[in-house]
């Protein structure tokens, strides 16, 4: 049995490519200009947010989590929103939990 070595370029083109790929799993979302549908959507407005969470029923539900962000069912049992003052902190918090997702998923 004989045993086949890896060519030098084929070992480097393997490498890049791992790494492109796992630097792209660390960038934010793309910035894209707001199409009409977009901003339309944005622009709509549901029923206002419960005054309890969904989450935890008998819990208040944060003031900063009015159901804007997808997924937010008033879910905050460790009071962070309580220590933020605007939206733009609780996107960067937001954006935050979502990288060290990422990192923890390697």
């Amino acid at each position: 049995i004989t045993r086949r070595e890896r060519s030098p370029s084929h070992t480097g083109a393997a490498m890049f490519t791992s790494l492109v790929v796992s630097a792209l799993s660390f960038s934010g979302p793309a910035m894209r200009a707001p199409t009409s549908s977009s901003v339309s959507m944005a622009a709509k407005k549901s029923a206002p947010a419960p005054t309890k969470s969904q989450a935890l029923p008998w819990a208040p539900r944060p003031a900063l989590l009015d159901g804007e962000l997808v997924g937010d069912v008033g879910f905050d049992p460790a009071g962070f929103t309580d220590r933020i003052s605007s939206k733009e902190e609780l996107y960067r918090f937001r954006e935050a939990e979502l990288k060290h997702g990422r990192v923890c998923m390697l």
